[in-house]
């Protein structure tokens, strides 16, 4: 069945569609699932982490995230690829134990994490989601191959610390979409988004509703 309801996406210039104008993933996937209400919050250039010189012109996802109360049903979150970019955001390191499940102790936890590295901050930015969007399904995309010697580390550590906290991962890092299908050599093209990105990511929504 088609897919219904608000999804609001945080994310970079790839959740933006920075190679085709501002046609991204949300934009691909609601044109096949014209049910939906896609809301599309992400921005080019932006990283997960916190960084006082870099955010002058492009505030972090988790600034996005705390900045926006807006009403949805599922959340779908992406970054990690400017972070990585010749490691401008240290990667930080993954935090072990049970995800905290009140709200005051997630509040108590997100406090303790540090909001200048992509591990703590990627934490941070799934205790916003889980608390402004309380009992709503939470999901993390990884987009196609994008300079993998310095990203693929970030995102192994993402997919352990989405798995502490019950966020679905995906990977479309396998998806077939390569630099050939971008218009840069990292931006996908239209026909990418609609041919590589939407039907994987909705088959992942679908499972998910």
């Amino acid at each position: 069945s088609d897919l219904t309801g608000t999804y609001l996406f945080f994310g970079d210039s790839i959740c933006y569609g920075g190679g085709t104008g501002g046609y991204g993933y949300p934009q691909a996937i609601k044109a096949k699932q014209p049910s939906m209400t896609s809301l599309n919050y992400s921005k080019s250039g932006t990283c997960i982490a916190r960084n006082d010189s870099y955010d002058v012109k492009y505030p972090s996802i988790l600034s996005k995230i705390q900045g926006t109360s807006i009403a949805a049903d599922y959340i779908i979150l992406e970054g990690g690829v400017n972070d990585s970019w010749g490691n401008r955001n240290p990667i930080g390191t993954f935090k072990g134990g049970t995800a905290p499940t009140t709200s005051s102790a997630m509040i108590s936890y997100g406090n303790s994490l540090n909001e200048y590295q992509f591990a703590d901050a990627l934490e941070k930015c799934i205790i916003e989601i889980k608390l402004k969007w309380w009992g709503k399904k939470v999901f993390y995309v990884i987009p196609h191959p994008i300079n993998q010697s310095y990203s693929n580390p970030y995102f192994n550590l993402a997919i352990q610390i989405c798995n502490k906290w019950g966020v679905k991962v995906i990977d479309l890092r396998n998806s077939g979409c390569t630099s050939a299908d971008t218009t840069d050599r990292t931006h996908p093209t239209r026909a990418a988004y609609d041919n590589y990105y939407a039907p994987n990511i909705i088959n992942v929504l679908k499972a998910n509703k």
